[in-house]
């Protein structure tokens, strides 16, 4: 009974797409909206699953699948039919969606698998190699006309290198250094690089992997704090370490970046952004990846983003935004997890972080497609 009340304002809300239930008792019910949109299907597991999890907001949703009360064979999909929908919700069940909003925020005080970015990042370099391409490049591509992944990932430095006016000879400092792919490209094209990273895992990785490609002599790995770094550089980049932050930190990380750069010089950023009008809702509201994922993180705001440029004495110079072709890394790298569980799975992993790990993907993979959420290449100048 519960369950078929909670379809039945469901399906109110419902004005978007298309969407298959399954019930407990093996019977089926269909919702269909009056606008096209995605296609979803779940499976309720226990009766009442529904009801508590849409209480629950989109984290109650996700907490009732990494606790297999809820099964779909397309989570990205549910999420983005979900996502396309939610405003309806909200205006017709204020009361509950103000509920779930007040549940979201307190989950996200409770304790955490992973507790700090280097947490996140120390998982193991042989997790990562299980699912990332061969670059172990762990943010977003940019994919044109027949490309793999692997060739969309060196498409994406490419484009970064181009924007910031990057050449050979140039001193650059990397901060974020990830497993070194970027590093290493730069570095192959004539650039000498310091780069920077608080993952002990990624700075021996990075280390070997420099050692291994015959580039250890131009490109120093540091195991710092950002705000540690010395010197004068012609170019300063960094690719999605920003989000990793905490938002009291974004004035040192440009402060960083100003003085690091000679006059004249350039900095190279990719960054997840969340859309301006939602950026205060966001700000308050802890969602899913805060929650489990970056606890001590926040996607900054393109208006954010302006405004740290301005107040570091930087000039905002240009910005591309391509937030669907991270859609389209998500995915792949969902389809690879997916691939590579067993693998994983005997590194220790267990089922619940394998759905929480698949939420993780499908819920960004379904914010970048719904435009909630955006990724961009910016550059800016020290002038």
């Amino acid at each position: 009974m519960i369950d078929r009340l909670t379809l039945a304002a469901l399906a109110r809300a419902v004005t978007v797409g298309h969407l298959v239930v399954r019930l407990p008792n093996g019977s089926t019910k269909t919702l269909t909206g009056s606008a096209d949109g995605p296609e979803a299907e779940i499976t309720l597991v226990r009766p009442g699953a529904l009801g508590r999890a849409l209480a629950g907001g989109v984290l109650g949703l996700l907490d009732a699948y990494m606790s297999g009360v809820i099964e779909t064979t397309d989570l990205a999909g549910f999420l983005h039919m979900a996502a396309s929908n939610q405003q309806r919700w909200a205006e017709q069940h204020p009361r509950l969606y103000a509920a779930g909003r007040t549940a979201s925020k307190a989950r996200s005080h409770g304790p955490s698998r992973v507790d700090t970015m280097a947490g996140h990042y120390n998982l193991g370099n042989e997790f990562y190699a299980s699912w990332l391409d061969p670059s172990m490049t762990y943010s977003a591509a940019r994919f044109s006309d027949g490309d793999d992944l692997a060739a969309a990932q060196q498409r994406k430095y490419e484009t970064l290198i181009e924007l910031a006016d990057i050449r050979p000879g140039h001193s650059v400092l990397e901060i974020g250094t990830g497993w070194g792919g970027f590093s290493a490209h730069l570095a192959q094209m004539g650039c000498r690089v310091t780069t920077v990273t608080i993952a002990e895992e990624q700075h021996a990785y990075a280390k070997r992997r420099l050692a291994e490609e015959g580039l250890a002599e131009a490109v120093e790995v540091q195991l710092r704090d950002f705000t540690e770094v010395d010197g004068v550089y012609d170019r300063v980049v960094s690719v999605e370490m920003i989000e990793s932050i905490a938002e009291g930190r974004w004035p040192d990380l440009f402060g960083v970046i100003h003085r690091s750069l000679a006059p004249g010089g350039a900095m190279g950023m990719q960054a997840i952004v969340i859309r301006d009008e939602f950026w205060d809702s966001y700000r308050s509201n802890p969602d899913f990846i805060r929650r489990y994922i970056f606890p001590g993180g926040i996607l900054p705001s393109p208006g954010q983003l302006r405004r740290l440029v301005a107040e570091a004495g930087l000039k905002w110079q240009s910005d591309e935004a391509f937030g669907l072709d991270y859609a389209r890394t998500l995915a792949v790298w969902h389809e690879r997890f997916d691939n590579a569980w067993p693998e994983i799975e005997r590194q220790g992993f267990d089922e619940r972080f394998r759905r929480m790990w698949k939420a993780y993907l499908a819920y960004c993979e379904a914010g970048f497609r719904v435009g909630r959420i955006d990724v961009m290449q910016l550059t800016a100048l020290h002038h």
